[in-house]
Order: structure tokens, then C-alpha cells, then sequence
């Protein structure tokens, strides 16, 4: 069995979430288009936050920024989400590390002056114009019962993470 340098396993371990991520949004991509570009990157960066550091986890922000522009998404959209990250990484990590704000309290803050600049630029037109296979998974049920359909990611993430801190306690008991 190869046995990767300890100094080399946070990469190698964003390096495969990041292809696994990519090759779970090609596969919704038939459903999805051109929407939700990073919808299986977001959770690829709190899993490497988490698990493999800061470094690898902004390393895969900034890749899956640039293969999601390259693969599933249009040059104009690109180009967006490129000046918006360019605004608010920035931002944030000056309010946080220069004048040591709480990052929770910052990311809030700045969604909230975000959103407020957007409602002031673009309108408060929603956007509704999801595929039905997308907004039926959202508010659907599991066959013909009660159930609904996100019960089934609070189901997994809720087994997950009872997993993650009962292997925690073994390591710190």
C-alpha cells in the first residue's frame, strides 16, 4: 500500500474531493445546466477545512472556481463570480485578521450588506426559474409518504457526524 508523506496527505486528500466533486456535478449536470455551478463545492470546502486545513481548503476554492467556469458554467458568469470573490475574500479576511472581528459575525454581516447591495443593483426580482427535478427533490417527499426529501441529507450528515465525534472522543478521550 502506498503510504503518502504526512506533509502531502491534506493535497492529495483535496485533490481527490475536488475531482469527486467535479464528477458529481458533471452527473447533475444534465439537470442542473448552467445553474448552481459550485453546488457540490461548497460542501467540499467544509469537509477540507475540517479535515485537511486551511491552505488545501482555499487551494480547492480557488480550483473549483476555476473548473466549474471552465466546465459547467458561462464566460459571463465566470467572470462574476471571479470579481465577487475578488471583493469579498479580501474584505472579509481584513476584517477578520486585521481587526480581529469573529469570522461567524463577519461572514453574516458582509451576506447581509451583499445581499443588500444586490437587491440595490439588480431589484428584488426572485429567481424562479429552477428545472422541476430540482425544486421537486427540494420540496418533495419520499414516495408516497410524508417524508420529505432533505430528510435524507439530514439523515446522512446527521449519521456522518455522529461518526466523526465518536471517532474524535477514541483519539481525546
Amino acid at each position: 500500500m502506498l503510504r503518502l508523506p504526512q506533509a502531502v496527505r491534506p493535497w492529495g486528500l483535496m485533490l481527490l474531493m475536488l475531482a469527486a466533486a467535479t464528477a458529481l456535478r458533471a452527473a447533475l449536470d444534465p439537470t442542473l445546466g448552467d445553474r448552481a455551478p459550485f453546488v457540490t463545492y461548497f460542501p467540499l470546502t467544509v469537509f477540507l477545512a475540517l479535515y485537511a486545513g486551511t491552505w488545501p481548503a482555499a487551494a480547492s476554492v480557488a480550483l473549483s472556481v476555476i473548473l466549474s467556469g471552465l466546465l459547467f458554467g458561462t464566460a459571463d458568469a465566470l467572470r462574476a463570480d471571479v470579481t465577487a470573490l475578488a471583493i469579498y475574500v479580501p474584505v472579509n479576511a481584513v476584517l477578520i485578521v486585521r481587526f480581529g472581528l469573529p469570522s461567524l459575525a463577519v461572514t453574516i454581516g458582509t451576506l447581509g450588506l451583499y445581499r443588500g447591495l444586490a437587491y440595490v443593483i439588480l431589484g428584488d426580482q426572485a429567481v424562479a426559474d429552477f428545472p422541476q427535478k430540482f425544486t421537486n427533490w427540494g420540496f418533495g417527499s419520499i414516495g408516497a409518504t410524508q417524508i420529505p426529501n432533505p430528510m435524507i441529507l439530514f439523515v446522512v450528515l446527521a449519521v456522518a457526524s455522529w461518526a466523526d465525534f465518536r471517532s474524535r472522543r477514541r483519539e481525546h478521550p
